[in-house]
C-alpha cells in the first residue's frame, strides 16, 4: 500500500525549516570568512624553521606544502599548546622530530614555530582561522 502524500501544511513546514537551517549555515560561513586572514607563504630549507604566530592567536592554522603535505594545527594562545591533525608520520607537534614537519611553541622566541625536518626544502602556505587578541 503506498504512503499518503504529505499535506500542503506539512510540506510548507518542512520548507520553512530547511530555509532556516540554510540561513543558519550561511551565517556561520560568513562569520568564518570574516575571521580568515590572508594566506602567507614561505620557503623553508631542510632543518630550517619559521616563526609563524605569537601567543596572541587562538584557533587553527591550516598549513599546506607544495609537496602536498597538509595539516590542521590547533593553537591555544597563551596556553602554548599545539594539536596537529594530519596524516600520521608526516607532521608532529614536537620540536626536532626527524623526517617530519613540526609545529610547536618556541619559548625562546615566544612564537609558534614551523620546523622542516622532511629531508628537502619545502614551500609552505599558512592560513589562520580564529581570533587575535590585543596586547
Amino acid at each position: 500500500m503506498p504512503l499518503p502524500a504529505p499535506s500542503e501544511q506539512y510540506s510548507a513546514q518542512n520548507e520553512r525549516e530547511a530555509r532556516r537551517l540554510i540561513e543558519a549555515e550561511l551565517l556561520a560561513l560568513r562569520s568564518l570568512i570574516r575571521n580568515l586572514d590572508d594566506v602567507a607563504s614561505a620557503s623553508i630549507a631542510n632543518d630550517g624553521t619559521l616563526d609563524i604566530d605569537t601567543d596572541r592567536v587562538a584557533g587553527c592554522l591550516l598549513i599546506t606544502s607544495v609537496s602536498g603535505k597538509t595539516a590542521l594545527v590547533g593553537v591555544s594562545g597563551t596556553v602554548h599548546t599545539t594539536v596537529v591533525f594530519a596524516v600520521a608520520g608526516t607532521w608532529s607537534g614536537t620540536q626536532g622530530t626527524a623526517a617530519t614537519i613540526n609545529v610547536y611553541w618556541n619559548a625562546g622566541t615566544s612564537t609558534y614555530r614551523l620546523e622542516n625536518k622532511s629531508g628537502a626544502a619545502q614551500v609552505f602556505f599558512v592560513t589562520r582561522f580564529g581570533t587575535v587578541t590585543a596586547k
